[in-house]
Formats: structure tokens, sequence, C-alpha cells
């Protein structure tokens, strides 16, 4: 019954990065909104979620992991409220910042807690289903959104957020007489240095791609991309130094030289960037080109949830026959349904039924991936670092989602020419099929390069 708890806050935060994907139109439509601050609505959530995992992993460790739960969902339900009302764009935005830093203090301590509650094959049982969660919960954020867009009625898209707060309640009852509290074992501190240097490294890293296409390419862009990689390194290095004096950084730098636990970090950076890029252009394509609702949107996702469900379930037999050949295949998957899904975008411009088997077959290639991935990530880490290998491993997810959005919304408009609800292309499929099989050729390429990671990790 606790895991079940721990699943349910686990799909529920994990499906908020992706539900409003699939009502991007209709939000743009309702708040007069520019494209660039649709993209802000759905990247600021993860960008703030990214910027404070590492942190909430550690405040769960120091203060008890239970409580760090129940105060981040008690926030995540307010902001969902406060979303559910925003009367413009802004106020939205700002609504997905908070839902984003709350859901940074609930998320990390899910896998912590079944990091330090379940041992041995329960506990790879237990990691296995997280993935499958999360994998589900990425590829239902659609359908739900599209779902929910249908059932709101005169509230349309605003039921997507209100949404939150029964399955959050739900969530908060059953939890506190049936979780247990749990803090790291050995002495923690709160690490605040390292946690404004890494937020601030990745705050200059992303806002610029997320800013950039809404208020014009400035010197301030420029300035603060030149600052990123300063940052980051001083963040490393303050980490460096506090581990060598015996303090107790943010980011345990020894986590890295487990075995491939950068590897499959890089490998998940870029499925997490290209599934993110993907599902924001294919809802524009879908919608905003082809001229369909978001519930028959989000139904052509559903062969992609059905092909996920069947391999992620299976992802610790796959590992078990075919070791790292099993994340390795998923990427050839990928790749040959990624080219497959351009090549009938170009061949049949506006034929959407004729995507679903190939959307299937990506979804099995997705499972044959993240599972097997998180399971070779976390099951090698330590129990005393589990909050922090948890919220980097998050936290590398969430940004590169972010950087994702960014860049394959950029992209996008490129191809496309002008933002996707401008009536000079709007309901145009030939200039969307071309824009749109572009995207899929560049995803294609990131599918390549997760395979060439998966070869290199440790069997």
């Amino acid at each position: 019954m606790g895991l079940t708890v721990l699943l349910l806050v686990t799909f529920m935060g994990v499906v908020n990065v992706f539900v409003v994907t699939a009502v991007a139109p209709a939000m743009q439509r309702d708040l007069h909104a520019a494209f660039g601050q649709v993209q802000l609505i759905m990247a600021g959530y993860a960008v703030a979620y990214a910027t404070g995992l590492v942190a909430g992993g550690r405040l769960g460790d120091l203060y008890g992991r239970k409580r760090l739960l129940l105060i981040g969902l008690a926030a995540f339900l307010l902001a969902s409220l406060a979303g559910s009302a925003a009367p413009n764009a802004s106020a939205l935005i700002a609504a997905r910042l908070a839902q984003g830093l709350a859901a940074a203090a609930v998320l990390p301590q899910v896998l912590s807690i079944i990091q330090v509650v379940f041992a041995g094959g329960e506990r790879e049982m237990a990691i296995g289903l997280y993935g499958v969660t999360v994998g589900l919960a990425t590829i239902a954020g659609q359908l739900c959104g599209g779902l929910l867009l249908a059932a709101g009625g005169a509230v349309g898209w605003r039921l997507v957020f209100a949404a939150n707060v029964p399955l959050g309640l739900l969530a908060a009852g059953a939890g506190i007489p049936i979780l247990r509290e749990s803090r790291a074992a050995g002495p923690v501190a709160l690490d605040l240095a390292g946690a404004g240097l890494m937020g601030a490294g990745l705050l200059a890293l992303l806002v610029p791609f997320l800013e950039g296409p809404v208020s014009g390419w400035g010197p301030w862009s420029g300035g603060c991309l030149a600052a990123a990689p300063p940052l980051l390194a001083a963040f490393v290095c303050h980490e460096r130094r506090l581990a060598l004096r015996g303090g107790s950084p943010l980011l345990p730098l020894r986590l890295f030289a487990e075995s491939g636990f950068a590897i499959g970090m890089g490998a998940a950076a870029i499925y997490y960037a290209g599934n993110a890029g993907l599902f924001l252009v294919l809802a524009y394509y879908l919608q905003s080109g082809l001229g369909l609702s978001a519930l028959a949107a989000g139904l052509t996702f559903a062969p992609s949830g059905v092909g996920y469900a069947v391999t992620s379930l299976a992802a610790r037999q796959l590992l078990a026959l075919a070791g790292t050949w099993a994340p390795a295949a998923g990427a050839l998957v990928m790749l040959a349904a990624l080219l497959g899904i351009a090549a009938m975008t170009l061949a049949a411009p506006g034929d959407w039924l004729a995507l679903a088997p190939l959307l299937g077959l990506a979804g099995l290639g997705w499972g044959m991936v993240t599972n097997p991935l998180m399971i070779t990530v976390l099951a090698r880490v330590r129990r005393i670092d589990a909050g922090a290998a948890a919220g980097a491993l998050l936290t590398v997810a969430q940004a590169a989602g972010a950087l994702g959005v960014a860049g394959m919304g950029a992209l996008f408009v490129a191809l496309l020419g002008a933002g996707p609800q401008d009536p000079r292309v709007h309901l145009r499929p030939d200039l969307f099929s071309h824009a749109f099989a572009g995207g899929c050729v560049v995803l294609a390429g990131l599918a390549t390069l997760i395979f060439a990671l998966a070869r290199r990790l440790p069997s």
C-alpha cells in the first residue's frame, strides 16, 4: 500500500510535466499568449523542478523524507489551484514555477524511500515499477490532457490543474498513516552554497533558450550562456572541496565514479530532451496543423502507451536476458520509429491515423530504454546517497526536458516559418508536415546517440 501511494505521487508529479502539452493550443488561444509564453508554461515547471531537485533530496535526507513529501505535496496543490485560476499567461507561468519547486520537494523523496525501505529483489522490483510509472505518466500526459479538456466544458484547460487537488488529497490521506519516516543514516548538512551555485548555473543555461525566442536574443542571453560554464564549474569545485573537508556536499561527486552512473545519466538526458521536444511538436502538428481536437490528438498517443507498458513491465527480464543490449536495442527501435514517422508524415500529409502504429513502435523502444537505464543507474548507489542520486537523475531529466522543449520548439518554428497558431500557417498540413518531419529526423539522430551510450553501459 505504501508503494502504491508513492507511485500515485510520482504519477501526479510527472504527468504535470507533460499534460499541459496536450492543451497548449487551447491555452494559447484562451490566454492570447505567444508561442514562446506557451513554451515557458511548459518548460518553466521543468526549470524550477530541475533547479530544486538535488536540494529537495538532501532536505529529505536531513529533515525526514515523509515530512518533505507531505509539505511539498501541500504546496503543489496550492500552486495547482493558482494555475487553474490564472487570468493571463504571466500568472500561469508563475503558478507553474511554484508547482515545479513543490514537485522538487516531493519527487526525490519517492526514490529515496524506495531505496531505504526495500532491499534486494524487492528493491529492484520497486524501482522497476517506479520506472513504469514515470514512463506511463510521460506518455499518458497527452491522453489525460485531451480527456480533461473534453470533460472541462466551459472550464476547459483549467481542469487540467484543478484535477490535481483530489488526487493529491487522496495521496496525502493515505500516505500519512502508512508511510514511515526515514532520514539519512549518517550526518547530513544542507549545502546552501552548492545549491545556490547549481541553481544559478542551471538558470543561466536554460533561461536564454526559453526567454530568448520571446524577447529576442539580446546581449543578456549571450551573457547568461557565457556565465553558465563558470558557475557550474564553480559548483563542481565547491562540491569537491567540501567532500575533501569531510562535509556533506549537495551532490556527492563519488556518484560519478560508480560504474555506469555518468554514462546512464548522459543517455537519460538525451532521451528526455528528445521526448519532451517530440511531444510538443506532435501536439501542435495534430491540433494546429491538422485541426484535430485535443482528445483526438491525445488518443493518437494511446498506442505508444500500450507499447511502453509492454516493454517497461518486462524491463527486469530484458536486462537479465540481454544485459545492456536491452536499452541499446530500444534506442534502435526508437530510431526506426522516428524515421518511419518522418517518412509517413511526408508521404501522407494529414493522415494522422497512419502515425498510430509507428507511435506504438516508438513506445516499445521507450520502454526498453527508460527502465533498464534507471535500474542500471540507481541499483549500484549506496543507501546514504539515495536522496542525492535520485535528485541528480531527476534533475538531469527535467533540465534536459526543458532544453528539449526550447530547442525543438525553436526548430519547429524555424522550419514552419511562423508560430504554429499564426493565421498564415494555421491548418496547413503541408507546411506542418515538413516541419514535423524535419524535427523527427533530428530526434532520430538523438536516438543514435542513446544507442552509442547504451553500448558503453557496464553489464
